[in-house]
């Protein structure tokens, strides 16, 4: 008796996840203020505080990290106080994968986040 043996092959197209990439035009550390702060805006209004972010810095060098979209060009760092600030970036992530380049002599900016 003869046996056949049938060979079934899938054929999947290779693609590659496209990547974006962003100035970073500043970089933020946010502190948390204490219960009942409250800030005045340019027009006077005033509104509760929970925090701040101030300007800091990060080492140099190629970070692989998680972001979330906060507001136009403002990013956090997911399970960091990090936030970023982009230039022209109108990217919705919510716990996005990304690869954050911090730059030694980068004139214009920071450095970059690419998307993954």
């Amino acid at each position: 008796m003869k046996r056949f043996i049938l060979i079934i092959v899938i054929l999947i197209p290779f693609t590659t996840r496209a990547q974006e990439s962003y100035d970073i035009e500043e970089i933020y550390e946010s502190k948390y203020l204490p219960k009942g702060a409250i800030i005045i805006d340019n027009c006077g209004n005033t509104e509760d505080v929970k925090y701040i972010l101030l300007p800091t810095k990060l080492e140099n060098g190629k970070y692989e990290i998680e972001v979330s979209r906060i507001d136009n060009n403002i990013y956090k760092i997911n399970n960091t106080s990090i936030y970023i600030k982009t230039r022209n970036c109108y990217k919705y992530s919510y716990l996005s994968d990304a690869i954050l380049v911090i730059e030694p002599y980068s004139i214009l900016s920071k450095g970059k986040i690419i998307f993954l």
